[in-house]
């Protein structure tokens, strides 16, 4: 559940960043993520959803956007330890 959460958030702030329709868009285009009712469903392992979620964000939007995913990460990790 963990990992859904991560997943969540780092939709959140790409959609703060470049508008919610964008962020989904890049979110489903991993083809590892879907999301109905709000509700997140990973196909195959978390880590490798998280890994192609930044890498689809990262094709449109470059470093910047990896970096906005890793401070979610680090605050993310700072904050379920």
């Amino acid at each position: 559940m963990k990992q859904n959460d991560l997943i969540m958030e780092i939709i959140q702030e790409q959609s703060n960043i470049v508008g919610e329709k964008i962020a989904l868009e890049r979110a489903l285009s991993t083809r590892v993520i879907s999301i109905s009712e709000n509700k997140l469903k990973i196909k195959g392992s978390p880590e490798e959803a998280i890994e192609k979620l930044i890498k689809a964000y990262e094709e449109i939007f470059g470093k910047a956007s990896v970096e906005v995913c890793e401070d979610v990460i680090k605050k993310f990790n700072t904050i379920q330890k």
